[in-house]
């Protein structure tokens, strides 16, 4: 599922020519689900409350993403 969601948030931003995205953010009433490729073949997902602010949750996000990387090659 994160891969389709990932993957339509691809095909829309090309198509309207805003290049690839950076990350996916979901919102419910009952909580946020936030992804972000983590290399070629890997993707990092978060499930968070719904109010849960995202300033610091992106950038460890992001932190977390980039070692994924290094890891994997």
């Amino acid at each position: 599922m994160s891969a389709t969601m990932m993957g339509a948030a691809e095909t829309a931003t090309l198509e309207l020519e805003k290049g690839l995205p950076d990350r996916i953010i979901v919102e419910s009433k009952t909580g946020k689900i936030i992804g972000t490729g983590a290399g070629p073949k890997a993707l990092l997902l978060i499930m968070t409350k719904s109010d849960a602010g995202l300033g610091l949750i992106l950038i460890k996000m992001t932190e977390a993403s980039e070692q994924i990387k290094q890891i994997l090659g």
